[in-house]
């Protein structure tokens, strides 16, 4: 049997942030992004395992990912993960659940 496993990034929010200048072009464009690491087996999400942050700077492409920022981590603080990262524990739930009241 195959199975389908393996590590996948999802980003969950964008921020837009005009107060933040780059580093390298000195423009405000910045842009912040915060992902998530997670498990999946056959694509559907297992659990998730690691949020993390980036910017970005729209004006000359310039990105850094897993950069300490302390409005990065404002923003990683106020994004939530969504229970759809819990899918499979879900569903393994209610299956057993449902073996549990004879529901066939």
């Amino acid at each position: 049997m195959i199975v389908l496993w393996g590590k996948k990034t999802k980003i969950l929010e964008t921020y837009q942030d005009e107060d933040t200048i780059c580093e390298n072009c000195s423009s405000n464009s910045v842009s912040y992004f915060v992902y998530q690491d997670y498990y999946h087996i056959f694509f559907i999400p297992l659990f998730p395992i690691l949020k993390y942050g980036g910017m970005y700077c729209s004006n000359c492409d310039n990105s850094h990912i897993h950069t300490i920022n302390s409005k990065l981590s404002e923003y990683e603080r106020r994004t939530r993960t969504p229970i759809s990262m819990y899918s499979f524990p879900i569903i393994i739930l209610i299956i057993i659940i449902l073996n549990l009241l004879g529901v066939s």
